[in-house]
């Protein structure tokens, strides 16, 4: 399981966001109170996150705060 993502945020649109750590860019599903508190693209960023796994697909969930 993916536990948190830390990286430059390489891009937001919509509900989800690209961040970019060791090579690899990973895509993450916020919502809108965690959009709102990104940084702009190119900046460092820190997400806690939580990984579903389904037959039919995985999702990654980044959450600014843990309590969110």
């Amino acid at each position: 399981m993916i536990a948190s993502l830390r990286g430059t945020l390489a891009g937001i649109e919509g509900g989800t966001c690209v961040i970019e750590g060791s090579g690899v860019g990973y895509l993450g599903h916020v919502s809108a109170h965690t959009g709102q508190a990104l940084p702009k693209p190119g900046e460092d960023v820190y997400l806690h996150t939580h990984q579903v796994v389904r037959e039919d697909a995985h999702r990654l969930f980044g959450f600014a705060a843990l309590e969110e």
